[in-house]
C-alpha cells in the first residue's frame, strides 16, 4: 500500500504540472485572441483529475493510518489537508475573478489554475520528502 501511496504522490505532481502548462496554453490563447478563445475546458477538466487524484491519496493515506503506518514526520498530515484543499480554493477564487465579457479577467482566472497547480507541484514534491 505505500508504494501505491508514493506513486500517487508522484502522478499528482505530474499532474500538477500538467495543469500548469495547460493554464499557460489557455493564458497564450487568450491573449493571441483578445480574449475570444481560451482552452478552459481543458483547464476545468484537467483541474478536476487533479483533484480526484490527490483525494485518491489522501484516501490511501488514511487507509494507512487506519493500519497504523504513519509518515516519518507528522506535517505530512498537515501537507496532505492543504492539498486537498488547495484545488478548490483555487479554482473559487478563478471563479471570482472571471467576468463574462472580459478576456482579461478570463486571463487572470486561467492564472489562477497556474498557481494553483504550482503550489501543488511543490506540496507534492514536500509530502513525498516527509512520506
Amino acid at each position: 500500500m505505500t508504494s501505491s501511496h508514493q506513486l500517487l504522490g508522484w502522478v499528482v505532481v505530474g499532474l500538477s504540472l500538467i495543469l500548469a502548462a495547460a493554464g499557460g496554453w489557455s493564458v497564450l490563447a487568450g491573449v493571441r485572441s483578445s480574449g475570444q478563445a481560451d482552452h478552459r475546458f481543458a483547464v476545468d477538466r484537467l483541474a478536476i483529475i487533479v483533484f480526484l487524484t490527490v483525494g485518491l491519496s489522501v484516501a490511501t493515506g488514511v487507509i494507512l493510518l487506519a493500519l497504523d503506518r504513519r509518515p516519518a514526520e507528522i506535517l505530512h498530515l498537515l501537507y496532505a489537508v492543504v492539498a486537498l484543499m488547495l484545488v478548490p480554493a483555487g479554482y473559487a477564487v478563478g471563479l471570482r475573478t472571471a467576468r463574462p465579457g472580459s478576456g482579461r479577467l478570463l486571463r487572470q482566472r486561467d492564472a489562477w489554475a497556474i498557481a494553483t497547480a504550482i503550489l501543488l507541484v511543490g506540496i507534492g514534491l514536500r509530502l513525498i520528502g516527509t512520506g
